[in-house]
């Protein structure tokens, strides 16, 4: 019988997750060994990225570490990512990972042993990620979220806005005439959140508010800082 990892992906050969997996994959085994220990050591921070930013330049920086294309980068990370969530959702004996090349081989994934050796020891390297790095990263932000959501994105865009010397009044547009005498410059902040009933916020800020907004947050990071200093003593 197959192992779920396979058949859940082949189920059509020719559905385009299967195909992209078996390129994915195949790419992934042929990596030197050097750029799939650099691809293996970046994993986590991939995996446990709160932003797409934080996921953009996680690739960026393997791609420039391993001289790869940000693109094949990319696809690979998810294939891992998928794999690594799968170890995380079932408990997996260490003589499954054999099945698992098998079945990649059998479905033409895998084409010779060499390379099922090569997936065999990343599916491992993947499960001692998973063990130790992910799942108690996991948890512990598990139960940092039972205080409340936590932010998800960051976007800020800029802006500006006319003065009028006049404002309008209602029933009064035969009378009148705007005139801009300046203008406010400002930023649109959206937050995104991971839970709750609202997903993203918004708000204008001037530049003012931005200080105010960097400070405060400079000065949570000194709070912390301290914290972490005092629970080690």
């Amino acid at each position: 019988m197959e192992s779920i990892v396979v058949s859940d992906i082949f189920q059509d050969p020719e559905s385009d997750m299967a195909k992209a997996c078996s390129r994915d994959l195949r790419k992934l085994v042929s990596l030197e060994d050097v750029q799939q220990k650099i691809i293996l050591g970046g994993l986590s921070r991939f995996r446990l990225a709160r932003t797409t930013g934080e996921e953009r330049q996680t690739v960026k920086e393997l791609a420039a570490e391993t001289h790869l294309n940000v693109v094949e980068v990319n696809a690979v990370m998810n294939l891992l990512e998928f794999l690594l969530n799968r170890v995380l959702d079932t408990e997996i004996p260490d003589d499954d990972y054999e099945k698992w090349a098998d079945d990649f081989g059998e479905v033409s994934v895998l084409s010779d042993s060499e390379q099922k050796k090569v997936f065999k020891g990343l599916l491992e390297s993947v499960q001692v990620i998973a063990v130790n790095q992910v799942e108690p990263e996991a948890k512990r932000r598990k139960a940092a979220q039972a205080n409340g959501p936590f932010l998800k994105s960051i976007s800020v865009s800029t802006g500006i806005l006319p003065v009028n010397e006049e404002k309008y009044k209602l029933f009064s547009s035969d009378d009148y005439e705007p005139k801009m005498v300046d203008i406010v410059d400002f930023a649109t902040v959206r937050l995104s959140i991971d839970e709750g009933p609202v997903k993203e916020i918004f708000f204008n800020a001037e530049e003012a508010s931005i200080d105010m907004i960097i400070d405060a947050l400079r000065a949570a990071k000194k709070d912390m800082a301290a914290l972490r200093k005092f629970l080690k003593v």
